[in-house]
């Protein structure tokens, strides 16, 4: 494509359509122009972030990530340990349980959406794991990573049980 309008993907009054792993690069305008457009997606795509174009502000388009999770326990996957992912807002994204080999199912996570007036980002994401007393977690940046592997290893969760415990009476003194 060439010119100033020769846009690489351009959505005209359509919704609900995917770019997925694309490249993108067109020097002279929009890598993707929307037109009266809405819930389009760019998953797992590589292109000029600040080169989306728009029309109106009811067009938008959201800007997704693949996210592939292992839990282990450091030498082999943890079967049926609890998965659950929030967004930048502690929005749950995900809430489920490990494979037999310690996965859950590719995600695909939004990095933010976008429109003529504004940006919004869902990212960083919160990846917490735990099964049986054990726990981690992971804070994923998908500006940072784009789509990304997270091996979480669980480690015991520290014991919280107050073992030694003296009251403080009203008047701030040790009893």
């Amino acid at each position: 494509t060439t010119g100033t309008t020769a846009y690489g993907v351009t959505f005209t009054s359509s919704n609900n359509n995917q770019i997925i792993n694309t490249t993108l690069n067109i020097p002279l305008a929009s890598d993707v122009y929307s037109n009266a457009a809405n819930n389009n997606s760019i998953i797992n795509s590589i292109f000029n972030r600040s080169d989306l174009g728009f029309t109106g502000t009811g067009s938008w388009i959201q800007v997704q990530w693949y996210v592939d999770v292992n839990v282990t326990d450091g030498a082999a996957g943890i079967a049926d340990a609890a998965v659950n992912i929030t967004n930048v807002t502690s929005g749950l994204v995900f809430d489920g349980i490990t494979d037999a080999s310690g996965t859950i199912a590719q995600q695909t996570l939004t990095e933010f959406w976008k429109n003529s007036t504004v940006t919004v980002y869902s990212t960083p994401h919160n990846i917490y794991a735990s099964k049986a007393g054990l726990s981690n977690s992971a804070l994923v940046n998908l500006t940072e990573t784009n789509s990304t592997t997270i091996v979480l290893t669980l480690a015991q969760v520290a014991n919280t049980n107050i073992t030694n415990c003296t009251t403080i009476s009203t008047s701030n003194t040790y009893t």
